[in-house]
């Protein structure tokens, strides 16, 4: 992960590990927290999260790039009943993305303190899909689900026995 300035209106983030950069306005830079390392959900999803950060604390996410194996109408009948929405199919993986569904609970408990706060976390989360056209990749990923380099190896193990027991039926 990087983070480049490259215009005064805009900074790059870079997901080398997926091979993605997106640009965002330059205004996002004090409440955007991008998650350090992907997190494996199960064998057709991993996701990484881009957090809300408002005034030193880091709440939930603004949204969430989804990354799946799946392809065509195997991914549309996974994420059918989800709020992950197409975004890039490319080399073998599938890209979405999950807007939140309702505000930070700390923000919904004391609106009135978190007032300026809630109107920044729904102007951003109104300006993901705009954002989410600058979307594109830098080179081919490094991110493999089927060696799964980024998880433990417990995971691992779990992961590969799945696989062994659906090429057996």
């Amino acid at each position: 992960m990087r983070i480049n300035k490259i215009r005064p209106c805009m900074f790059i983030y870079r997901n080398r590990q997926c091979g993605f950069v997106i640009r965002f306005p330059r205004r996002w830079l004090p409440f955007i927290v991008p998650d350090r390392k992907i997190h494996f959900i199960d064998a057709n999803e991993s996701s990484l999260s881009f957090r809300f950060r408002y005034k030193g604390k880091i709440y939930d996410s603004i949204f969430r790039i989804s990354i799946s194996p799946l392809t065509g109408r195997a991914w549309r009948r996974f994420f059918a009943p989800s709020p992950v929405k197409f975004l890039v199919e490319h080399k073998g993986l599938t890209f979405g993305y999950a807007l939140p569904e309702e505000l930070p609970e700390e923000f919904v408990e004391n609106e009135v303190k978190f007032r300026r706060a809630i109107q920044i976390f729904e102007k951003l989360v109104d300006e993901v899909p705009m954002v989410l056209k600058s979307f594109h990749f830098i080179n081919r990923p490094k991110f493999e689900f089927n060696r799964c380099r980024c998880l433990g190896r417990e995971k691992r193990r779990i992961l590969a026995k799945r696989i062994s027991s659906r090429k057996k039926q």
